[in-house]
């Protein structure tokens, strides 16, 4: 029989609804005996090809939106371990409740709906005069010492978190 074939120049990953629909409908041909061509973008990974057991033809650079999708598909920098010790510390438990001090009105409608165990509800209460007091001092000590004394204020904001 004959070559039944498919393209799609959005196919460009081994997921997605594009490349679900594809090849469900390849390998219902492939039942009735037809040989299975499928076109794809260019960034389609050719070694999963391996597994469908269909000829896979990137030959694509641009989608159907006309994106050339190469060129977002940049590497992303590894993070730093300074990065990764900041990300670290704010998504802590200390870090996630300072974020919800910065903003009570906002934790409390949503804590309402979804709910909070009691300890860390006690602790985000006393932690918001904390960070009410901790903006107000910061501000007064930029306003005065410039960014030199942020080190010191970083200092202070720990000391006052840890005796929480």
């Amino acid at each position: 029989m004959g070559k039944f074939v498919i393209i799609d120049p959005s196919i460009s990953g081994d997921g997605g609804h594009y490349l679900e629909y594809a090849l469900r409908v390849l390998k219902a041909a492939g039942r009735e005996g037809w040989s299975l061509v499928l076109g794809v973008n260019k960034t389609f990974d050719v070694t999963i090809d391996r597994k469908l057991s269909i000829d896979v033809e990137p030959i694509f650079t641009y989608d159907i939106w006309g994106r050339d999708l190469s060129a977002s598909a940049k590497e992303i920098a590894p993070a730093t371990e300074d990065e990764r010790r900041q990300m670290r510390r704010l998504f802590s438990r200390s870090g996630l409740l300072w974020q919800l001090a910065a903003h009570p009105d906002v934790a409390r409608i949503y804590l309402g709906e979804t709910g909070l165990p009691e300890r860390i509800a006690k602790r985000l209460t006393r932690l918001v005069p904390v960070y009410t007091a901790a903006q107000e001092r910061q501000s007064r000590r930029r306003a005065v010492a410039g960014e030199a004394g942020f080190a010191d204020e970083m200092a202070s904001l720990r000391r006052d978190i840890s005796a929480l």
